[in-house]
């Protein structure tokens, strides 16, 4: 780091004494200002130290006066660093018990954020001075800086200090799920969607782009109307003129934007901050097609992969929702390619497989807020142009889902029933009960205690959506 010049470095040691002295004489004006001010938003060394002995006696319920500082700083080895016991004395000084502490904690930490702006451009200047600088990567490392450190600035420190500090279970946001597709997609989340190449991915996503953007229905589900951004690398523009033509998606749609390959700077790659900054301010609906060509790493390495997976947590941290558009495994059984990291940082995961001819089968293999499940679907292109929900997956997954559903419902209404009972109270044999409780278990039941003969007892497992499916099955006949 360079050095500053000659200019007076911003500080108010006036303010910072008597802040120190207010502590003193009232031990109770520190819960008033611990939260703003760390340490080190002190100018000097010495208030420095005396700060944070003085939190750390707080915090451990001693009472805090001259005659105990000095005490624990001694005990502590810290006396010298304090400046020694003249100069803690000192800072009783002219204070009296009514002294606006709040006050002085804001000059002090007004301060604090001026040092820091003038570390933080210097540093600039050194960075844009080396031989080995790169301007456009020193602009991108840049706005995701300021963007960092201007969300220090809004007059509270950036850490937990205490454990007083960090929230508690009855400060956790009471907010519902919400849902970009009801119960397909929550908004802010990350979800994959992966299939061979030439099966349709990318037309499901157009598809779903327009629902979204319009705030239709899509696979019969309501969507939540709401901007969509389209990265595009694989897709050519005739591509996507023919696809949207098809899909009669129009061109004056303002709440739909594509960048392509085909644009002058072409759509900014994962992790690019200009991302964060459209996340943050328009909370879009953001599909990247596809997820190979807006990453530059090892897609089998779980360190390189679990990056790549933050950027796009980071994403939806910011208020986007993700979807990610990938391909399969070479083998029948991989769901997606690469390494698992992929799939531990989804919320969501999907795989596209085809069927007979334009009809295909949804799988949802991986979902954090509710149950699994298959549909079928199957792309129209008439007065409409849209995807249409043939079922709820194959004739046997339809049995075992409607099986699921019942047993389920059965155990919501009788928890902590045995296998006999089910099978009773539903009417089904127990073998089949058996086998699809061994399917279900620690998904959608438990076992909730076990008796003396080995006999284990089930209870549903709540799901964390708000708007549970229906329990009729009926239409799955």
């Amino acid at each position: 780091m360079g050095t500053f010049d000659e200019r007076p470095i911003p500080k108010n040691l006036d303010a910072e004494r008597a802040l120190l002295g207010g502590v003193l004489v009232d031990n109770g004006n520190y819960p008033r200002i611990s939260n703003r001010l760390h340490p080190n938003d002190f100018s000097v060394r010495e208030h420095q130290v005396i700060y944070r002995r003085i939190g750390a006696m707080v915090e451990g319920g001693l009472a805090v006066e001259l005659l105990t500082l000095v005490e624990e700083l001694t005990v502590k080895g810290e006396l010298d660093a304090a400046g020694g016991v003249a100069f803690v004395s000192s800072l009783l000084d002219g204070i009296h018990s009514k002294l606006n502490v709040d006050s002085y904690a804001s000059i002090i930490l007004e301060k604090s954020k001026l040092r820091q702006l003038a570390t933080f451009g210097n540093d600039l200047v050194d960075q844009a001075l080396s031989p080995t600088a790169e301007a456009i990567k020193l602009v991108e490392e840049l706005e995701v800086k300021v963007e960092d450190f201007s969300t220090h600035f809004d007059g509270t420190t950036n850490a937990y200090r205490t454990w007083t500090d960090i929230p508690g279970l009855g400060e956790i946001p009471t907010e519902s799920a919400q849902w970009v597709v009801n119960g397909m997609i929550p908004a802010g989340a990350v979800v994959l969607l992966a299939a061979e190449p030439g099966i349709g991915k990318t037309w499901l996503a157009m598809g779903l782009s327009k629902a979204v953007s319009h705030g239709r229905q899509f696979l019969g589900r309501d969507c939540r109307p709401g901007k969509v951004l389209y990265l595009d690398r694989e897709n050519s523009p005739a591509v996507w003129n023919e696809r949207r033509t098809l899909l009669k998606i129009q061109s004056s749609e303002e709440r739909l934007k594509v960048l392509g390959g085909w644009n002058k700077e072409g759509p900014p790659a994962i992790g690019d901050s200009r991302l964060c900054r459209i996340a943050k301010a328009h909370a879009p609906f953001i599909v990247f097609d596809s997820f190979i060509r807006f990453h530059s790493c090892d897609e089998n390495s779980a360190k390189e992969m679990s990056q790549v997976m933050n950027d796009l947590r980071s994403l939806a941290n910011r208020g986007a929702t993700v979807l990610v558009l990938h391909h399969t495994g070479k083998s029948d059984a991989s769901r997606f390619r690469g390494s698992s990291d992929i799939l531990a940082g989804v919320d969501l995961a999907y795989t596209l497989q085809q069927e007979d001819e334009g009809t295909h089968r949804l799988s949802c293999f991986k979902n954090r807020l509710g149950r699994e499940f298959t549909i079928q679907i199957k792309m129209v292109l008439d007065d409409t142009s849209d995807f249409v929900l043939l079922g709820q997956g194959t004739p046997r997954e339809r049995k075992q889902q409607k099986l699921s559903g019942l047993i389920y419902d059965f155990l919501v209404k009788n928890p902590n029933s045995s296998v006999k009972e089910i099978a009773k109270g539903i009417e089904v044999p127990e073998k089949k009960v058996r086998g699809c409780l061994k399917e279900g278990k620690d998904r959608d039941w438990r076992i909730a205690s076990t008796r003396d003969r080995g006999e284990h007892l089930y209870q549903a497992i709540p799901p964390f959506i708000i708007e549970e499916e229906p329990s009729d099955f009926s239409f799955l006949d």
